[in-house]
């Protein structure tokens, strides 16, 4: 019945199975996978009318091995791709979404992974962080009277607070370096933010976004100019940066978005010197 052909001739783009779970065996001190889901997407014939999908989900798993380290996660769309009997006019897009949580602190983040043909396409990274409206603090200080230098150098004055969903994709066949990723986008958010914190700790957050508040705009160009400027990424491969802050006085969201070349945000920044 799927092999003969549609009653409408019209083309249809993409067809596949969205958010398969899996398991990925991964062993660390520190880290554990909580979810892993996998989404398979491929062209499908004009003059056929399905595409056998029932039979697709089946094949979607990763296969036999460990994943001992974090930077692998970048790359297990490859190993699920390997899985797939295949059959399709042209290569599966595949896409993998790993949710992992730190044992000490339950911090939490996503690494996404991406493969076209059974060959790395994309990769990247969404953590949910802290920042402070500095608009918010310039009026509380006018208000008070309280002088400080200006509202982007900050100071302890209070503001408002908003969490913030970052999520950061890299378009490149060139892996960099996990820690390298994970640390420009972590501290441009201030994220992944934690279950368990000590008064202290706290505190010293709290202090940190109001010494530097924020703008969600501000928080889009700093990561997407910390991960520009990883150099081994050629200039023609893309890069997208989403920032979403969940405001705390407003019943609406704030959003930021830059997606352009490494080549573009590159020759932006030069030119800015």
């Amino acid at each position: 019945m799927q092999d003969s052909r549609p009653l409408v001739p019209v083309r249809i783009n993409r067809v596949g199975v969205l958010e398969v779970r899996i398991h990925i065996p991964y062993t660390s001190d520190s880290y554990f996978i909580s979810n892993a889901f996998s989404s398979i997407l491929f062209p499908v014939d004009v003059k056929r009318r399905g595409a056998h999908l029932p039979e697709v989900a089946p094949q979607v798993s990763y296969p036999e091995g460990k994943v001992t380290e974090l930077q692998e996660l970048f790359t297990v769309s490859e190993h699920v791709s390997t899985g797939l009997k295949g059959g399709q006019a042209e290569p599966p897009e595949v896409s993998v979404q790993a949710e992992v949580t730190e044992f000490a602190t339950g911090r939490s983040f996503t690494v996404y992974s991406e493969s076209l043909g059974g060959k790395i396409s994309g990769y990247g990274l969404e953590m949910v962080g802290i920042n402070a409206c500095p608009c918010a603090q310039a009026t509380i200080a006018r208000k008070t009277s309280v002088i400080h230098a200006s509202s982007s150098a900050g100071s302890d004055i209070i503001s408002h607070n908003q969490r913030i969903r970052v999520t950061v994709m890299v378009k490149s066949e060139t892996l960099v370096p996990f820690t390298d990723f994970f640390s420009i986008v972590s501290g441009a958010s201030k994220g992944p933010l934690s279950t368990v914190l000590t008064p202290d700790a706290e505190a010293d957050l709290l202090l940190s976004i109001h010494r530097r508040p924020a703008f969600v705009e501000d928080v889009a160009r700093d990561i997407a100019a910390g991960i520009a400027g990883i150099s081994q990424i050629p200039a023609k491969d893309k890069l997208k940066v989403t920032c979403r802050s969940m405001e705390s006085i407003h019943p609406h969201d704030l959003y930021a978005e830059i997606d352009s070349t490494f080549g573009e945000i590159r020759n932006s920044l030069k030119n800015a010197l």
